[in-house]
């Protein structure tokens, strides 16, 4: 928004010099994350019915100098509101970036060419799509003027369109925003039949919004995918990974468990359950003596036996090195059968049971790896199961 740091609008009455301030703006923020507007991938204007064809046609070759590099521009729209933020401010801009390199996608809509905005932009394994107007994708001419249905199945089939001509479908939809005239909101219910035909569950998110005119557009739409685009970038999900799946490893701890480390972890955690130290009160409770803290088998690395690695861990690991990826544990799901004892030789079976690949809410691409562990007793008997995830998120320019 150009405003400055005082509170005051700048460039009062020049929306070709507010945008441009807007845009300085959003390059220093952009530059904290070592990114510039190259990697701007939307970008929505947001003016007021006082703009004139004259304010906007100086902005639009704002944009033309600054956000056209490596030919390429970001998709995006322009949005008429019935007013801004304030008195004076005559745009706001919203811009999203992505670190890696931007990809024009143009199913041929020759309405495009020349222009500072493109359908689509790809981005790594992500979609970025344009706000979408029914108007003709060839000459620009408006669609079904005064019929919101009508519009509201030439925008999904639009959107449908730039899906496919990336290799994704309807299902791969995760967020639509629909802007809808005012005049127009008496029509409105008639777009949620369309959504329905058109896509197909689990349905996308979805925020309605009203905008001034121009009153023969009637809608416009706009939509983000939530399956990685194919081809979209290296895939951290190989082959080899996948190979992994129903790989174990077994361990068999070479003593019993022991009273003192089930009552060390007790202390350490600050439970004062007398179950685990009182042999008197854990028999009062109907056991034949003290008891371990349930979780402690699956903390502790006493059933590996196992030699301390480069980082002075001496448990259980996959030993995964994924080139360019930082890894984070994603969380543990417990199982607990019965309570373990301290005469209890306890056998650890890890398998890999699932991979897959994610991506994070900024883009970042992300293999997921899922395993479990089955604790059993010298009998065989079932005692606990520890369901882990470990995320491998892929870091700066490296997919």
């Amino acid at each position: 928004m150009p405003v400055d740091e005082a509170g005051e609008v700048v460039h009062p009455g020049d929306l070709a010099g507010q945008y441009a301030w807007c845009l300085d703006r959003a390059a220093e923020m952009l530059a904290e994350a070592g990114l510039t507007l190259d990697h701007a991938v939307t970008t929505y204007d947001y003016v007021t019915p006082a703009s004139t064809d004259a304010d906007r046609a100086a902005a639009e070759e704002v944009r033309r100098e600054r956000l056209g590099g490596g030919g390429t521009f970001p998709a995006g729209g322009r949005i008429v509101m019935s007013e801004l933020h304030r008195d004076g401010v005559l745009v706001a801009l919203d811009v999203t970036a992505s670190r890696h390199p931007r990809e024009r996608v143009d199913p041929g809509w020759s309405a495009y060419d020349g222009a500072t905005r493109s359908p689509a932009v790809r981005a790594g394994r992500s979609l970025f799509i344009s706000g979408l107007a029914a108007r003709d994708t060839t000459t620009g001419e408006v669609l079904h003027p005064g019929d919101l249905e009508a519009q509201a199945e030439v925008l999904y089939q639009q959107m449908l369109d730039l899906l496919g001509h990336v290799g994704l479908e309807p299902v791969d939809l995760l967020e639509t925003t629909e802007y809808c005239v005012v005049d127009a909101i008496p029509q409105y219910r008639v777009v949620a039949p369309v959504r329905e035909r058109r896509l197909s569950p689990p349905w996308p998110a979805s925020t309605g919004a009203l905008c001034q005119g121009p009153g023969a557009a009637g809608a416009a739409a706009r939509g983000v995918p939530q399956r990685a685009v194919p081809g979209g970038g290296v895939s951290l999900l190989t082959d080899e990974i996948r190979s992994l799946v129903g790989t174990t490893r077994v361990y068999t701890a070479p003593e019993p468990f022991g009273r003192v480390a089930g009552r060390y972890f007790a202390i350490a955690t600050g439970d004062r359950n007398p179950l685990y130290t009182d042999d008197e009160a854990a028999r009062a409770a109907g056991l034949p003596g003290v008891t371990v803290p349930p979780t402690l088998v699956c903390e502790t690395n006493q059933y590996a036996d196992l030699p301390r690695d480069a980082e002075g861990y001496a448990g259980h690991t996959w030993r995964l090195d994924i080139p360019g990826t930082r890894q984070v544990r994603g969380g543990n799901r417990y199982t607990f059968h019965r309570r373990i004892r301290p005469d209890d030789v306890v056998t650890a079976t890890w398998e890999i049971t699932r991979v897959e690949e994610k991506q994070s809410r900024s883009g970042a691409d992300m293999l997921v790896v899922h395993s479990k562990a089955t604790y059993t007793a010298a009998d065989g008997g079932p005692l606990a199961e520890n369901e882990e995830t470990i995320i491998f998120v892929a870091l700066e320019g490296a997919s």
